[in-house]
């Protein structure tokens, strides 16, 4: 073999030394169930995350995937960025003018509800009280009613009665008719003298004279209650005429009063109405912030308070380093498929299972924040994939420690797991 073939021979095996030691000094890109992950930051700084509690036993290094040059979560100012930065702060100024101008809507329908409200308590004051009016009234009148029956009733007794005293007296007197005219005596004949006559003549006589005095009385108190019966009458037309007016006031009141809730519910709409445009302006200004905080610094730190929920459900368990095992994170308990979001803009660093956290995915938000979302049914991001705030990432599975599907939240500083709830948006 020649100088010059040897010569080559060594140049091949040294490139291929070199080839190789490159393929072996790059990091392992894939993340395995229980496996150490590490990548590197701008600064080449690295995270190990660590969870000693009995249910969450698992132990796993991670550090944030290489980044491009232009990955947004370190990209500085532009004049792009300054150009969309103003825009922002525009719309979020002209979102903040229609929140006070909505305000003071609401303000104003506020107090012409109270006011209706306050006409309303005067009209119901004065129905309440007309209608005990009319309760009275409506007694007085049954009152006369039943007093009219009852003279009525004495009335025709009366009346029957008179009948009678009558028929009588016109018996006695076509009994004294021929005495007195002396002529044709019916019956007088049988009798033995004129002294019987004569005593026949004084009965008969004290017998129409009582039927008389009978007759008269019963005339006298048949005209007395005729003329009560007529009072009552007068009363009880006067006491109808009440009843009636009193209604017809108490009508036009109800009335009113139903006028009056229409305009209140009307007003209560309009105020709801503001009130729902009001929550939605808000979520637009707290989007907005949000934008323009990212847009302009994005520096992680600065979102505090202004995080997105992972997935809105009922809280099973908070976060407490105090407790027995330490709770690092907050437990949900999530309907069945609930779709989970990322919590702000990032980069996933980590898509596997763990031990005692299931399916777990990590993001990465700069400045050596990380949030962390664990036993999921399925994913829907890529390893180093950049997410934006409320992106799906995935959808909830079943959470051994809750008996039920939920998830399992944790927010980072390096190794230190800080309060996910003074971070997330109310």
């Amino acid at each position: 073999m020649s100088f010059f073939e040897k010569m080559k021979q060594k140049k091949v095996i040294l490139f291929l030394i070199i080839i190789l030691l490159y393929i072996f000094s790059c990091p392992f890109s894939g993340l395995s169930r229980l496996q150490k992950v590490e990548t590197r930051t701008g600064t080449g700084e690295r995270l190990m995350i660590s969870n000693s509690s009995s249910h969450h036993n698992a132990r796993y290094r991670c550090s944030p995937v290489p980044t491009p040059r232009k990955n947004l979560l370190f990209a500085g100012d532009s004049a792009d960025d300054s150009g969309t930065a103003s825009t922002l702060t525009q719309e979020l100024n002209k979102n903040k003018q229609t929140l006070r101008t909505e305000k003071q809507v609401i303000k104003k329908l506020s107090k012409k509800e109270k006011s209706l409200y306050t006409q309303l308590a005067r009209i119901e004051a004065r129905v309440q009280k007309i209608t005990r009016q009319l309760m009275t009234q409506e007694e007085k009148l049954s009152n006369i009613m039943t007093r009219e029956a009852m003279f009525l009733k004495e009335y025709q007794h009366l009346i029957s009665e008179q009948k009678k005293t009558q028929k009588k007296l016109n018996q006695i007197l076509s009994a004294l008719w021929p005495v007195y005219l002396q002529n044709k005596i019916p019956d007088l004949a049988q009798l033995r003298n004129w002294a019987e006559a004569d005593r026949y003549i004084v009965w008969l006589k004290s017998l129409y004279s009582h039927a008389y005095s009978t007759f008269a009385r019963l005339k006298s108190q048949s005209a007395q209650i005729s003329a009560s019966l007529a009072r009552l009458q007068e009363v009880k037309e006067e006491a109808l005429l009440q009843v009636k007016k009193i209604n017809k006031t108490k009508d036009n009141l109800l009335k009113e009063k139903l006028d009056y809730l229409q305009r209140v519910q009307e007003i209560r709409a309009q105020r709801l109405a503001k009130e729902e445009s009001i929550q939605e302006i808000l979520s637009t200004i707290h989007s907005l912030d949000y934008k323009l905080k990212a847009l302009t610094t994005r520096k992680f730190a600065q979102l505090k308070g202004y995080l997105s929920w992972p997935a809105r459900g009922k809280i099973k368990k908070r976060f407490n380093l105090s407790a027995k095992p330490p709770q690092r994170g907050i437990s949900l308990a999530l309907p069945e498929n609930t779709t989970i979001r990322s919590v702000s803009w990032g980069k996933v660093v980590f898509n596997d299972t763990l031990r005692g956290f299931g399916r777990v995915i990590i993001i990465f938000h700069g400045q050596n924040y990380y949030s962390l979302y664990a036993f999921l049914a399925r994913t829907f991001v890529q390893l180093g994939q950049e997410v934006e705030k409320g992106e799906p990432i995935g959808i909830c599975g079943f959470y051994p420690q809750i008996k039920g599907t939920g998830l399992y939240f944790e927010l980072r500083f390096g190794q230190k797991p800080i309060n996910p709830l003074r971070w997330l948006s109310d």
